[in-house]
């Protein structure tokens, strides 16, 4: 389980970002905190945390034994 874990959480964590910089840069109108990162969104904050969710709840079972709602609550928590 240790490894898996840890291959799920690199996997869920290069989604975030990745999903939260693209849908933030095209899509992103109203700044998150422009005093401390005038480019971040919340648009981008959002789809960054479903995507973790949504990748979490597909993904889980297969690395590590979690029902997909587990595994759609780990994603919201990372």
């Amino acid at each position: 389980m240790g490894v898996g874990a840890v291959f799920l959480l690199l996997i869920i964590i290069w989604a975030t970002d990745t999903a939260a910089y693209f849908y933030g840069t095209y899509q992103g109108k109203k700044p998150l905190c422009p005093q401390i990162s005038p480019n971040k969104t919340w648009e981008g904050a959002i789809a960054g945390t479903l995507t973790a969710a949504i990748l979490a709840g597909i993904t889980g079972p297969y690395f590590i034994s979690l029902a997909s709602f587990q595994g759609l609550l780990l994603g919201l928590i990372v």
